[in-house]
């Protein structure tokens, strides 16, 4: 398969959901759960994991898996993430410490975030604002290589894909109560295997185009897309930020967004059309906006508005989307050319000795 452009749309248009959901959350107050930042604002990093599993079974569904392989693997994975999440640590943690006292960092949690296994060992100890779905992905990573060497044995695959459901039913259903709020339950929510049937939904995706013969146009696709978007951000129901984690509610929110996943996956664009551009640039600087929003943020926060004792949430808002937004999108792009692409180019490159069989490394 050739990359698809269009599941890297929904990634940057889902990293400007949230960025925005977040602005507004740190200034006029947290978006109602009814409103389309509330929703997107959960579901938004959802999406990221469904994306995710769509472009690696893309990327490696023709991979021999040896050893070497699985190290090349997660050193190209952890390149990934981690030059930017390191930035933004030390962009926010010296920012945190200078200004609070009662503050403290343990050396087992600045080892988990620079190593990027927090969300192993303990998924609450992330540091950077986001960082939770970060440890995630790196669970997620350990396992892809076992559900994607049995991606060619059919029912092997569909167990271990039936597996992750009844996981996600079980966090849906019982682990997750519905009548308590998110917030008080936040550090079961992040669990990795609450997050985990979106990955693999993913990677069904890729699967599932990979080997079911089946004819879907691009016009079919966008109107089913435009479809699941529209039910995802208006369909009602009661019960607060906990009612869209929970329960039935949870249930449908996640086949929606699957649905957006599946049906832009089979949309075909226009590359070189003005819009497709635009959200190609917000697709390739996702994950450091992602990352990063949250660090420059806290600098403004602490060491902006005190000095112009400026206290209107409207006009703080204001700034953060006519004047912080486009400053972010520029310098997460130059860090995403300047070192996270370079990096990522000589992990890529590096002689590791290995050998990825007939579709080449």
């Amino acid at each position: 398969m050739n990359r698809n452009y269009s599941i890297d749309y929904v990634r940057g248009a889902m990293a400007m959901a949230i960025l925005l959901y977040h602005l507004c959350s740190w200034t006029i107050g947290l978006p109602s759960p009814e409103s389309l930042l509330g929703r997107l604002g959960i579901y938004g990093v959802s999406i990221f994991y469904v994306v995710s599993g769509v472009s690696l079974y893309i990327s490696y569904h023709k991979k021999e898996w040896s050893l070497g392989n699985i190290v090349h693997f997660f050193a190209k994975r952890f390149f990934r993430l981690a030059p930017a999440y390191w930035i933004a640590m030390m962009i926010a943690v010296p920012v945190i410490l200078l200004n609070s006292s009662s503050f403290t960092i343990s050396s087992s949690t600045y080892f988990y975030n620079i190593s990027l296994l927090f969300g192993i060992f303990e998924p609450e100890k992330y540091l950077i604002t986001g960082g939770w779905s970060i440890g995630n992905e790196v669970v997620f990573y350990l396992i892809f290589p076992v559900m994607i060497s049995c991606a060619s044995r059919k029912w092997i695959f569909m167990v271990m894909y039936a597996a992750s459901f009844y996981i996600y039913l079980y966090f849906a259903f019982i682990e997750i109560s519905p009548d308590n709020p998110l917030g008080s339950q936040w550090y079961t929510y992040i669990n990795p295997f609450n997050q985990l049937f979106f990955f693999t939904s993913g990677m069904m995706i890729g699967w599932f185009a990979n080997n079911v013969s089946y004819k879907l146009t691009s016009r079919e696709s966008s109107s089913m897309l435009v479809v699941c978007a529209a039910l995802l951000l208006i369909f009602p129901f009661n019960g607060g930020d906990i009612g869209l984690v929970t329960q039935w509610n949870r249930v449908l929110f996640t086949v929606l967004c699957v649905g957006i996943v599946f049906f832009a996956f089979h949309v075909i664009t226009d590359v070189k059309s003005i819009i497709c551009r635009v959200l190609k640039f917000l697709g390739d600087i996702s994950y450091t906006i992602y990352i990063l929003h949250g660090a420059f943020y806290s600098l403004t926060n602490i060491y902006i508005w005190p000095r112009f004792g400026i206290d209107s949430a409207n006009i703080k808002l204001a700034f953060y989307i006519f004047g912080f937004t486009p400053l972010l999108m520029g310098i997460c792009y130059i860090i995403f050319n300047r070192i996270e692409m370079p990096v990522m180019r000589i992990v890529k490159n590096k002689s590791w000795g290995i050998y990825y069989g007939k579709s080449g490394a």
